[in-house]
C-alpha cells in the first residue's frame, strides 16, 4: 500500500511495481452486495488495473475480483460519477480469490 493515495491516485503497488486501484463494497441488508450496487468513484488517475473486494456484512472477505484498468475505462467512463456497478466490475474483470 502506498503511504498517501489521494496524492499518488493508485492504492497500491504490486511486487511487479504495477500500480493498482482498490475498491470494496460490503453487504449491508443481505450478506452480500447486490450485483447492481454501485463501487466508490473511481479516480481520474492512471493506474494498471483494477481489485474488488467483497465483503460480508460482518466485514469479512469474500471474493476478489481483477480488471485491467485499460478494459474497465470506458465503462467508468459511462458514469457521471465514474462509479460502475458490481456487476459491470465482474462483467469485465476475473475472480482471484474466493
Amino acid at each position: 500500500l502506498v503511504k498517501d493515495p489521494r496524492s499518488e491516485g493508485f492504492d497500491a503497488v504490486d511486487e511487479d511495481g504495477c500500480r493498482v486501484q482498490i475498491k470494496t463494497r460490503r453487504g449491508e441488508n443481505d450478506d452480500r452486495p447486490k450485483e447492481s450496487d454501485r463501487l466508490s468513484r473511481f479516480s481520474g488517475h492512471d493506474c494498471d488495473y483494477l481489485l474488488m473486494g467483497i465483503l460480508d456484512r460482518q466485514y469479512c472477505l469474500v471474493e476478489v475480483w481483477k480488471a485491467d484498468y485499460e478494459m474497465l475505462k470506458p465503462v467508468i467512463g459511462k458514469h457521471k460519477r465514474a462509479n460502475p456497478t458490481i456487476h459491470q466490475f465482474k462483467a469485465i474483470g476475473t475472480k482471484v480469490y474466493q
